[in-house]
């Protein structure tokens, strides 16, 4: 269940966007404002933030597999959290993070495609999903950031640790 809860708060971030957008504003002047400055460049901004996903995601998972999960101190706490027995799921978090690329990547791709298409309709209620979208797909990106964010702070974590053992093994430490 844990592995789905950003896609459940992407959802509840872009539907409470469509209620804020639905009853909470002035909606000749939102579709003005829609209109003219917002609507395609939220276009060009998820075109941009799904390519640059869809580009980083290979890159990003085999740099984590290399540098987070087969290092040893990924290895003791994987072991330390299963009860020191392998039980089958040690990349699950890398396969989840892997998941969670491709939704935003195709998310992205959506919203972009949305604001172009629902985006130009004359009813209120439908053309306000497409800057709905925008709503919750900020917040799924955020996730994807967060999530990337706590693999960079372990791996930076286990590369500190590397150079200080290499450092006191060639009697350079300072400890």
């Amino acid at each position: 269940m844990k592995a789905y809860y950003p896609y459940f708060i992407a959802i509840g971030a872009a539907f409470c966007s469509w209620l804020i957008l639905m009853y909470g504003i002035d909606t000749n002047k939102f579709v003005i404002f829609y209109d003219n400055k917002l609507q395609l460049v939220f276009f060009t901004a998820f075109l941009t933030v799904g390519s640059f996903l869809l580009a980083m995601k290979a890159f990003i998972l085999v740099r984590i597999k290399d540098d987070i999960y087969r290092h040893d101190e990924y290895k003791k706490r994987y072991l330390y959290q299963s009860n020191h027995k392998y039980k089958g799921n040690y990349y699950k978090g890398l396969i989840e993070l892997g998941n969670l690329l491709a939704v935003s990547v195709a998310g992205s791709f959506i919203t972009a495609i949305i604001q172009v298409t629902i985006g130009f309709s004359t009813t209120y209620w439908l053309k306000i999903i497409a800057p709905s979208l925008v709503g919750g797909m900020l917040v799924l990106v955020l996730i994807d950031w967060l999530y990337v964010y706590l693999n960079l702070r372990d791996w930076f974590k286990f590369i500190e640790s590397d150079i200080a053992i290499e450092f006191e093994n060639s009697g350079n430490g300072s400890k």
